[in-house]
């Protein structure tokens, strides 16, 4: 049962009371049928909103509205009322529609000339259908004059003064009456039994004329249904049109229409094609309904799959401006050329041009970064100080044209800055064309040796300014100079005119100049002429293909980001469409007619509009929150008062750097090339980069690295240039290496050798030298441990050097170091042996979380400069840098945190105030012991185990007193359990050093003198070891 009513209002309201009319209207339909669970739909959010309580009304004119309705809905059982938008609600806006004046063609309707309180009466004519009146009108009776059919209808809108829970206004109840007495309206209301015919729409269906006509041909009917209906036929009921060819395609209307397309494009078998495609389709099936071919264009259009992943339209938005300036040097061109591979011999990876937009001369220089300064000096030397002071410089918007520096540089001299926009290029299409030549000059002349580009650049722009150029059919030099430059050829050979120079008077040379000048100022204007015809030309084939795209302020577009994907023959995966448009809004000066951009088609916006919270929630959850925040704090400093297993250090005293905590700082790309992320510290990682450059003694001008997430990423680093520079290479490493070498080699699809390791954890040479003579055809990548993480054992760089150059690999290895725990200790030792540059590795790489102890996870990783020419980066467009370290990302926190770290304490003092000296391992800050068998002990002082054996890692923040501490409990753990064993073994530390005893031709420990020998100690300590696990000197700390 579905009933439908509509009312038309005789009298003046605003919107708002127009919307509580219809909502009362409808409860006190709802009471007067007897409901009782009532659920209300709106799309006036204001009035939902205010009845659900959510929104004060403050309105005096809605307030006995309000009122009204809550009276009503007080008498339900139950009751809910929901906002809609107003596409869910058509169907009520059409019986608005209807009131307004629409005529009915179906149901049974009432009007009636007055307005009722009690709807009974309209109940019970409905369901008996008195035909006794045959216009159907009927009056109820109300208060005042019944006999007036034009007045003010306030009925149910009385306030009450007294009540207190809801806003009202006191002294309205006589509003009726003071508006004029009541009004009449038509109450128009609808019987069906069909729900599914209540939801259709007969007024907006194209077929039903025509059926009409094709039932009853008698009608009288427009003669444009007339001449269309000879294409149609009914069958069944169903109305048809015949094809071209005779086929009948069954007519949908306005909702099957889009069931049909959806199901076309979106279904089962649907592929989201192109509008033509799925017009076709769906005649080819039998549909047929008007503008079928534009509704698939717009059902394309609006279909996000079909606009994400459809074709970029790259046809020109809007007609072509030529720049053109009409005399020397008012106007440049800038541009980089790079990064350049390889780079030069000298270090050069950029190239700085600079083309005159009349005379096409070029300036060049190469570079080895590409920063503001560079692009400030450049500038001022090679074109204020040679051709003065230009009008105009076009760049792009990279990061070194756009710094702050370059800007307050170029107003210093009144130069205006234009730049090109990323999504048109070729604005600044000068300085592409002379990249373009200069490189294919540069190419020709460094075939066989590829690092001296930089000495031939000066060939190639001499080659540049002496042809006739296309646009101004006059050379470069001849437009600058006045007069053809004299080549070597005339000079070896003796062309006429370098001879006739020699013969002329100096009277007649002057004259000569003279006439000479005349022909300069006729060959500029010849020249711009010349440029003004081809700028011409190539703006009529340009403006050819040009489809105007318009757009209006807050219009939703998609918008490509640059730059586009490339398929290529050697990468042919699924992968090569990946998405990289995203949803975004497009802001529009008013003042602007149109704007130009390469974008898609507008789409439909989607908002998500959250409930609203009152304060007293909010309170409740941010208390919720500090409570939880407080409880982890404590959790947090009760872990860390007992921290000896993992090499972390626990004195963060970084308090002054929590001011730049509300930044986010990002050093995006190469450290050494500026991006245009203008939030960074890259000052701060220059000055940690060179303090490790000089520990490692590695000159500036030959190193590369960057501040690293963890020591994880800089053996990634490392092991990615070996990996490059010797394709074919296998990597060694010890068994007792960091997780990430093995990692690494899984990630790179690298072979990877482990080699033996001693007890004491550091690589068994022997064995390496097995290994590398094994495979003496392949290069060696070997990764050399500064501190292993279990027993802190450090490789011996030496004798890994030296066995490589015994085994044949003096020039087929690379080494990298992994000094993630003491890397930063190891050149304070004395004894331990030295780590530099100096000697042939690759690469290193520390942590900078554990002997300097930053709050977040962090370190270092340096190389030689010359080898990252093999990692082939890529410059992004988008973020104005290079693609050359491991993540693109990278937290600009943590060089703040390293430079304050080492600014604040010099290593010497931090080691010698841990007590570095007093261990009996001299290499190391690890003492290593057995394994307790304690579950909990192990987990309280949070012990880092591997096998049999665990360690304790003496980091800045421990303490003797908690050693003390924690050898006290140890040795009481120690202690019960051998009680519980019922065997009491005494509690005994002891140091042996192994030397080679030559006599017994064997090596042998033998107990430090400073301790006290006891009789059955060295049979009691080794008599589960094997001695021949051990090297010369190495120093052995046990425990039993």
């Amino acid at each position: 049962m579905c009933y439908e009513a509509s009312v038309r209002l005789e009298y003046y309201c605003t919107n708002n009371q127009d919307e509580y009319n219809a909502l009362l209207f409808g409860l006190q339909v709802m009471e007067m049928v007897g409901a009782k669970y009532v659920e209300a739909f709106g799309d006036s959010e204001l009035v939902v909103q205010q009845v659900a309580g959510v929104y004060k009304c403050l309105d005096g004119s809605l307030n006995r509205y309000l009122d009204s309705c809550l009276d009503i809905i007080a008498n339900f059982d139950n009751f809910a009322i929901r906002h809609i938008s107003r596409r869910d609600n058509s169907r009520a806006n059409d019986l608005a529609q209807q009131a307004s004046g629409h005529n009915v063609k179906k149901g049974l309707f009432m009007i009636l000339e007055e307005p009722v309180l009690d709807f009974k009466s309209l109940c019970e004519i409905g369901k008996t259908g008195d035909q006794r009146r045959s216009d159907r009108r009927c009056t109820a009776g109300l208060t005042g004059d019944q006999g007036r059919s034009d007045r003010l209808y306030t009925a149910g809108l009385i306030g009450d003064p007294e009540r207190s829970d809801r806003p009202c206004v006191a002294g309205l109840t006589g509003f009726g009456q003071s508006a004029g007495g009541h009004a009449s309206i038509d109450l128009e209301a609808e019987l069906i039994e069909n729900s599914d015919i209540c939801a259709q729409d007969t007024e907006e269906d194209w077929r039903i004329p025509l059926i009409q006509y094709l039932k009853d041909p008698t009608l009288k009917v427009d003669r444009k249904i007339r001449r269309q209906a000879f294409k149609y036929t009914l069958l069944n009921g169903d109305l048809y049109r015949r094809n071209i060819d005779g086929v009948l395609l069954k007519c949908l209307d306005e909702d099957q229409s889009k069931v049909a397309m959806g199901e076309v494009n979106e279904g089962i078998c649907g592929t989201h094609q192109s509008a033509h495609k799925i017009n076709w389709l769906l005649r080819r099936v039998g549909f047929y309904w008007p503008k079928m071919i534009d509704d698939c264009f717009k059902y394309y259009r609006g279909c996000e799959a079909c606009q994400r992943f459809g074709n970029v339209q790259l046809a020109p938005a809007a007609v072509l401006n030529p720049i053109i300036k009409p005399w020397l040097f008012r106007g440049w061109a800038l541009d980089f050329i790079g990064q350049i591979y390889p780079s030069s011999s000298k270090g050069h990876r950029f190239v700085l041009v600079a083309t005159d937009y009349f005379t096409k001369w070029a300036e060049a220089v190469p570079l080895k970064n590409m920063t503001h300064t560079e692009v400030i000096d450049f500038i001022l030397k090679h074109i204020i100080h040679r051709f003065g002071i230009p009008q105009t410089l076009t760049t792009d918007q990279g990061a070194s044209f756009m710094s702050k520096e370059v800007k307050s540089f170029t107003e210093s001299y009144g130069i205006k800055l234009l730049s090109s926009s990323p999504y048109y290029a070729q604005a600044n299409g000068q300085a592409e064309s002379s990249n373009k030549t200069l490189l294919k000059l540069v190419k020709k002349k460094i075939k066989e040796h590829p690092k001296r580009w930089h000495e031939v650049l000066s060939e190639a722009l001499w080659v540049h300014r002496i042809p006739k150029h296309g646009a101004t059919k006059v050379t470069p030099f001849e437009l600058v100079y006045g007069q053809e430059a004299v080549l070597p050829v005339e000079v070896n050979l003796g062309s006429l005119r370098y001879i006739k120079q020699d013969d002329l008077s100096s009277e007649d040379y002057r004259i000569l100049m003279g006439d000479n000048f005349d022909e300069v100022i006729d060959n500029r204007l010849k020249a711009l002429e010349e440029i003004e015809k081809e700028k011409k030309r190539v703006a009529k084939a340009y403006n050819k293909r040009v489809k105007a795209k318009l757009f209006q302020v807050g219009d939703l577009i998609w918008k490509t980001i640059l730059p586009f994907g490339t398929r290529s023959k050697e990468f042919n995966s699924p992968r090569d469409h990946e998405v990289t448009r995203r949803f975004c809004q497009l802001s529009v000066d008013e003042q602007l007619d149109s704007v130009q951009f390469y974008l898609t088609n507008v789409v439909e916006r989607y908002v998500i509009d959250e409930p609203p919270e009152d304060a007293q929630a909010v309170l409740k959850r941010q208390h919720g929150i500090d409570n939880l925040l407080g409880h982890f704090r404590q959790h947090l400093q009760e872990r860390s008062a007992h921290h000896l297993g993992h090499p972390l250090s626990q004195k963060l005293d970084v308090g002054p750097l929590a001011q730049f905590q509300h930044f986010h700082i990002n050093n995006i790309g190469d450290p050494f090339v500026e991006s245009n992320y203008g939030i960074h510290s890259r000052q701060f990682e220059y000055a940690v980069l060179d303090w490790f450059a000089h520990l490692w003694e590695i000159p500036k001008d030959q190193y590369w690295g960057y501040v690293t997430n963890g020591g994880s990423e800089g053996n990634y680093d490392g092991l990615l240039v070996g990996r490059e520079l010797y394709p074919e290479g296998i990597i060694y490493a010890s068994q007792d290496s960091h997780y990430s070498i093995f990692k690494a080699a899984k990630m790179y699809r690298v072979q990877c050798i482990k080699i033996d390791t001693s007890f004491s954890g550091e690589m068994r040479y022997d064995h390496f030298r097995t290994k590398l003579l094994e495979n003496a055809r392949r290069p060696a990548i070997v990764n050399v441990n500064i501190g292993t993480t279990v027993k802190g054992a450090i490789d011996d760089l030496d004798e890994i050097i030296s066995t490589l150059e015994n085994c044949g690999f003096r020039d087929r290895f690379y080494i990298h170091c992994d000094g993630a725990l003491a890397g930063l200790m190891l050149p304070f030792i004395k004894q331990a042996p030295k780590v530099t540059f100096i000697k042939p590795i690759g690469s290193i790489s520390v942590s900078g979380h554990k002997l300097l102890g930053c709050p977040t996870p962090c370190g270092v990783v340096i190389n030689r400069l010359k080898d990252i020419d093999v990692l082939k980066s890529t410059n992004i467009e988008y973020i104005a840098s290079n693609d050359v370290t491991i993540s693109g990302s990278r937290n600009g926190q943590s060089p703040i945190f390293l430079w304050y770290k080492l600014k604040s304490m010099g290593y010497e003092v931090r080691l010698r105030n841990v007590g570095i000296s007093a261990f009996m391992n001299s290499k190391s800050i690890i003492v290593i012991f057995e394994k307790p068998k304690d579950e909990m002990f192990m987990q309280k002082w949070q012990l880092a185990c591997a096998g049999n054996v665990a360690h304790v890692v003496v980091m800045p923040h421990v303490s003797f007193e908690m050693l003390g501490i924690f050898v006290e409990e140890l040795a009481e753990k120690r202690r019960g359990k051998a009680l519980q064993a019922e065997v009491v073994r005494p509690w005994e530390i002891r140091s042996f050093t192994i030397y080679f005893d030559p006599k017994m031709d064997a090596r042998i420990a033998e107990m430090d003198p400073m301790d006290d020998n006891e009789d059955g100690f060295t049979e009691l300590v080794w008599q589960d070891m094997l001695i021949d696990n051990f090297y010369e000197n190495d120093v052995i700390l046990l425990c039993a």
